[in-house]
């Protein structure tokens, strides 16, 4: 009998309100998930939500763009472009939209969303910039060197589907 009451307690406790997919209380009530950017020159991702936890990676790309995917009181889950998960304090990151330039070689930056659009510069990935609009197929950057449109599939900091106006 015990057993059962504890298995129905972890149930009720699992399906409440309030509590991010990870199974912790959301403090937020933002969307999950989401992408933030790191706000600080120095950023450590944690095998958990706490500083009693010890640290994964250290982050030097202030702006590096984060899938938020749980959330635990002043710690966000978080995923990064190489496919790593990690905690972060909130008070590190910004709602600020980045994105970070992915693919295999430079990536052209046109004048307009098209492909016969002239190139007014190229980006080398890694490079991380303003993430301004994107549609369907393209997005428009803002670099601290250039600004224009980038095929969609070099960007990373977008859900799947998502539109930015």
């Amino acid at each position: 009998m015990r057993r059962f009451l504890v298995a129905v307690v972890a149930l009720v406790a699992a399906a409440a309100p309030g509590h991010a997919q990870d199974g912790g209380p959301r403090s937020t009530g933002q969307p999950l998930p989401r992408f933030v950017s790191l706000s600080a020159d120095v950023v450590n991702m944690r095998t958990g939500p706490g500083e009693q936890h010890p640290v994964l990676w250290v982050y030097r790309r202030n702006g590096l763009p984060v899938k938020v995917i749980g959330e635990f009181y002043q710690w966000r889950k978080v995923l990064d472009h190489e496919g790593d998960v990690g905690w972060i304090k909130s008070n590190l990151l910004s709602n600020r939209r980045k994105l970070l330039v992915v693919g295999q070689g430079p990536v052209d930056i046109k004048r307009n969303a098209a492909i016969e659009a002239r190139v007014v510069a190229q980006a080398e990935p890694g490079v991380i910039g303003d993430l301004e609009t994107c549609d369907t197929a393209w997005c428009l950057i803002d670099l601290e060197t250039a600004e224009g449109w980038i095929p969609r599939d070099h960007v990373w900091g977008l859900l799947e589907g998502e539109k930015l106006d």
